[in-house]
């Protein structure tokens, strides 16, 4: 609504007759026309002009208005500014109405609307209160009505009451015909609010739900007052919508912590912070502390709980000094049964209220469950610290995280921690090799795996180990057992080794079988042919010349026949001269002629003499009988050795020596001073050389006996043969 006049397009007897129309008082003047022009409603309620009145016409009306509002109303226009606002103004009958007043124009001219008037009287202010606590009535933030005591309608209102049931306005609050019924609809509570006013003339702190114009309800507590001399109901409204949202909601709150207090799964209690005295609990509380009811636990808590409330009122102390308001406490708890129950409270302290508040969870079940895994733990940790297989833990990268003894011993670490320190530098390669097999047993789905795997280290190139992975995926870990399984590849190295010796020793025995075969069947062949050329021809020479003398005695020729006896007695001679030498050569005769020891220096000076060497012999302890095949094998021995030392040795003396002082076995040793040679070498060959020593070897192995040799490049040689006594040539 801006301040310029409006356009009158009427002429005066029409406006005359719009304003005569008009349901509320207008009031216009204008210098330039005469008289002012007034609504019905407004002629029955203004006074004279008073002589200071800026308005031009008699009539106007600004004398009914009240102080201040006349002073504003004035100023307003002289300085040409509208005016708004609720106005008090006593009429030509004396009676002292509100208006709502909005006044456009200056002194000269301009136009005037109050609206609305209830009825056709206005809102009328009773007289024992016109002029008293206007101000208050019209700006307090407390709602004020005035309603009437005969039918209920509204008389008046301040802007507070109509903000407060849902009005802009004060205009709007009180249009014609509202009544209190209108905004307070529930009839019951409407008639008790009356029956108890007509009662005791006064009603206070009462809360009711007000209807307003959308509908919604608005809560406000009432104060009401009868005035008996006017019939009016004096009100004062307060808003306590919001209070009684937030009384309901905390209302709610507390059935809802009520109803979790009392059937709650875990104990609650409140005591006092100054004591810990008992001031309730729930029933789950009552049965953690061994009790059937909670008003059993209230009777016997001070009896049978003084070191707790002693406990707790120390707490309290101590919480509220450091400047906190809460705590966690884990207590062993002994119930009157004398069972034992472990619990975690978390206690909660209301300074203002002088109260504490537990929440008591029963941790008996996860105490013990803990107290078993950490017995399981330190029975796991001996295991582990002292367990005979290595044990590490690892990270999913093969990074070590902890290590026992023994798997410190296997890397050859002097301690467990050294291990886990020097891991990564010391065994990078194994590292891997953890690494790749975690992978490759979380790539399978798998949670274990056993692999094989090479661990190489400083000194010990051949360490292996087989290895038990158990994977933690979502920890990140892997515990893993080490198994150390060098001596089983030495073990089998070894194996693999003496197979090899013994087939090169199958070879070599074949080879041996079938050059003593070879020998053998050459000696039969060279004997019987020396026997059939020699003995078998000489003898059958002899049977000639005794069958011809026998002839000759029959003639009686006996000179003749004596002859012919001389001759065959010849033969014969030279027939056992030939089979003594063939059998001296199967069997040496110079054992049977010279005995043992001279037999072997003959035979041995002979096979070295030839290379500028010779040889020396003796003897330890008392010579004794052996078997004769005993005898033939140690002097064939002793005459490979010398002839061997003689064609490979480039020495100059052969030592032999017969040792007869065990009781148990007779040893002869042959030693040289020559080059000497690596016996390894020679034993693994299979080319056929040095099959000498093999040979050697078996005529030992004939009597039950062994062969030893030993030596080294330049160092000589040493072969001693060892037989038990009473051997015999063994059946083969």
């Amino acid at each position: 609504m801006s301040n310029e006049h409006p356009k009158w397009d009427l002429s005066p007897a029409e406006l005359d007759d719009f304003m005569e129309s008009l349901p509320v008082s207008v009031l216009h003047w204008d210098s330039g026309r005469d008289p002012v022009h007034l609504s019905n409603s407004a002629a029955r309620l203004i006074a004279d002009v008073p002589p200071e009145s800026p308005f031009p016409v008699r009539g106007s009306g600004m004398g009914g208005y009240a102080e201040p509002y006349r002073s504003q109303i004035l100023a307003a226009l002289r300085a040409g500014q509208p005016y708004d606002g609720i106005v008090h103004f006593t009429t030509v009958g004396g009676e002292t109405r509100v208006f709502d007043l909005h006044v456009r124009g200056n002194s000269e001219r301009g136009w005037a609307i109050s609206a609305p008037s209830v009825g056709s009287e206005g809102a009328p202010i009773p007289p024992a209160v016109a002029g008293r606590f206007t101000r208050l009535f019209a700006r307090s933030n407390v709602g004020m009505l005035l309603i009437s005591g005969d039918d209920g309608r509204i008389v008046t209102a301040n802007e507070a009451a109509a903000r407060l049931l849902g009005r802009a306005s004060v205009a709007e609050l009180l249009p014609r015909g509202l009544f209190a019924r209108d905004v307070l609809a529930d009839d019951a509570a409407r008639e008790a609010l009356i029956q108890e006013l007509d009662r005791d003339g006064f009603v206070s702190g009462r809360e009711l739900p007000f209807v307003r114009p959308d509908g919604s309800e608005r809560w406000v507590r009432l104060d009401l007052a009868l005035n008996d001399e006017d019939r009016l109901i004096e009100v004062v409204l307060a808003d306590v919508h919001q209070e009684r949202l937030a009384r309901l909601a905390l209302e709610a709150r507390e059935r809802r912590f009520r109803t979790m207090f009392e059937g709650g799964l875990t104990g609650m209690y409140l005591v006092r912070i100054t004591d810990a005295s008992f001031v309730d609990a729930n029933q789950r509380l009552a049965e953690i502390l061994g009790y059937r009811s909670v008003a059993e636990l209230r009777d016997r808590w001070e009896t049978d709980f003084p070191g707790l409330r002693e406990d707790l009122a120390r707490e309290f102390r101590e919480t509220v000094a450091s400047g906190s308001t809460s705590f966690v406490r884990y207590r062993a708890l002994h119930r009157p049964d004398g069972s034992l129950r472990y619990a975690r409270s978390q206690i909660g302290l209301h300074l203002a209220e002088g109260l504490a508040e537990a929440i008591v969870m029963d941790v008996t079940s996860e105490f013990e469950a803990q107290h078993a895994l950490e017995e399981s733990e330190r029975h796991y940790r001996g295991l582990f610290e002292n367990a005979v297989v290595g044990m590490v833990t690892a990270r999913l990268d093969g990074a070590l995280i902890s290590a026992n003894r023994e798997a410190a011993r296997i890397f050859g670490h002097a301690s467990e921690e050294d291990l886990v320190q020097r891991w990564g530098t010391d065994h990078a390669a194994t590292q891997q090799q953890f690494h790749d097999a975690i992978e490759g047993i979380i790539a399978s789905g798998a949670t274990t795996g056993t692999v094989e795997c090479d661990a190489l280290w400083g000194e010990r190139p051949e360490l292996r180990l087989r290895t038990y992975h158990h994977v933690h995926a979502e920890e990140g870990t892997a515990d893993i057992v080490l198994l150390d399984t060098t001596a089983q590849h030495l073990a089998d190295l070894e194996r693999e080794r003496l197979i090899a010796a013994l087939e090169r020793q199958a070879i070599e025995r074949r080879q041996l079988v079938q050059r003593l075969l070879r020998a053998g069947e050459e000696e039969r062949q060279q004997a019987a042919h020396e026997m059939h050329d020699g003995p078998a021809q000489l003898m059958g020479g002899a049977a000639m010349f005794l069958h011809l003398a026998d002839e000759q005695l029959a003639e009686g020729d006996i000179d003749r026949a004596r002859q012919t006896l001389g001759q065959g007695a010849g033969y014969l001679k030279t027939a056992l001269e030939e089979t003594r030498r063939i059998m001296a050569r199967l069997r040496p005769a110079i054992l049977d002629d010279l005995g043992l020891i001279a037999a072997i220096e003959s035979a041995a000076t002979t096979a070295v003499e030839p290379f500028g060497m010779s040889v020396s012999i003796g003897e330890r302890g008392e010579p004794s009988p052996l078997d004769e095949a005993v005898e033939t094998v140690m002097y064939r021995v002793a005459q490979e050795a010398a002839t061997n030392a003689g064609k490979h040795s480039g020495g100059t003396n052969v030592t032999i020596t017969l040792d007869f002082e065990d009781p148990a076995e007779v040893r002869m040793v042959v030693q040289d001073d020559g080059a000497g040679f690596d016996t390894a070498e020679t034993f693994r060959s299979t080319n056929g050389h040095h099959l000498g020593l093999l040979g050697m070897r078996e005529r030992a192995e004939l009597i039950s006996g062994s062969l030893i040799v030993q030596s080294a490049p330049g160092q000589g040689t040493r072969v001693e043969v060892r037989v038990p006594r009473g051997a015999r040539a063994v059946e083969r």
